[in-house]
């Protein structure tokens, strides 16, 4: 199992004190009080861990190649006129959730000289993204100089209509084909719905250029090496390591359950058990 599991949950004892819960079933969750206390504490752990393996991603980027990293999210944010990635339909999904929030806002916005008044026009009232994360080499030291950017992209498929997914990929593939013509970046997109990834089915929108091993493995993967760029925290990292399936549904319904603290459980996303 310890293979599996982050750096950030094998640094910090509170992850692996549940180790041994899928031998010990029936153990007592904790009442909702505290899993929310819980959660923004490892909530901090995982940010902290998150920001430097994004520190180290920039640092190994050439200077011209950072410009896609420090844009793509803002650009999957807006659909702006002039700006890669804009689809003339009024109907092209694009938004994240929270995105305001996210450091990638600001750094976005200096990198492509735009004021804040003048992107809020160009933002829907609604998000279409649930979430952005880089999987597989990125920030570790198997990244290379020609190592891709994989972006993994989650949706509501629900909220999407056929004609919606067909200008949401041409969105995608306009700003891939700008990334690398300007600035010799390869990108893949990975779009997929939150319940098929919940179920291990990663037959999503795929990238022509990824191909796809088992389901099991892909969450595998994606558990173990993704860095959340902007949108919603899969519960999976913010919870204790080794929980059964049973288990893990039961801290998540406790998580969600009515609060009148400031604690969030929108700010957290359901992706299933590994």
């Amino acid at each position: 199992m310890d293979d599996c599991v982050p750096r950030w949950k094998r640094t910090y004892p509170f992850f692996l004190e549940s180790s041994s819960m899928n031998e010990h079933a029936d153990h007592k969750i904790p009442d909702p009080a505290s899993v929310r206390r819980q959660i923004l504490s490892q909530r901090s752990a995982f940010g902290s861990y998150n920001v430097v393996r994004l520190g180290e991603l920039i640092r190994r980027l050439p200077e011209d190649r950072r410009k896609p990293l420090e844009t793509v999210p803002l650009l999957l944010h807006m659909n702006t006129p002039g700006l890669p990635g804009y689809v003339n339909h009024p109907q092209t999904p694009h938004g994240i959730y929270r995105f305001s929030e996210s450091g990638f806002w600001k750094i976005g916005r200096r990198r492509l000289g735009m004021a804040e008044e003048t992107i809020q026009s160009f933002i829907l009232k609604r998000y279409s993204v649930r979430g952005i994360y880089l999987v597989g080499s990125s920030g570790t030291h198997g990244q290379t100089e020609v190592s891709d950017l994989n972006y993994w992209v989650l949706i509501d498929r629900q909220a999407f209509d056929d004609r919606q997914r067909e200008l949401f990929a041409e969105k995608l593939g306009a700003i891939r084909e700008w990334s690398w013509k300007r600035h010799g970046q390869a990108l893949t997109f990975l779009v997929l719905d939150l319940d098929q990834m919940r179920r291990n089915d990663f037959a999503g929108w795929a990238d022509p250029c990824i191909a796809l091993p088992q389901g099991s493995l892909m969450k595998e993967e994606f558990y173990r090496t993704f860095m959340l760029i902007a949108g919603q925290i899969p519960f999976w990292a913010v919870l204790p390591a080794g929980l059964s399936d049973a288990d893990y549904a039961r801290w998540i319904e406790a998580a969600r359950q009515p609060s009148d603290t400031d604690f969030l459980a929108e700010d957290y996303v359901d992706l299933g058990n590994l």
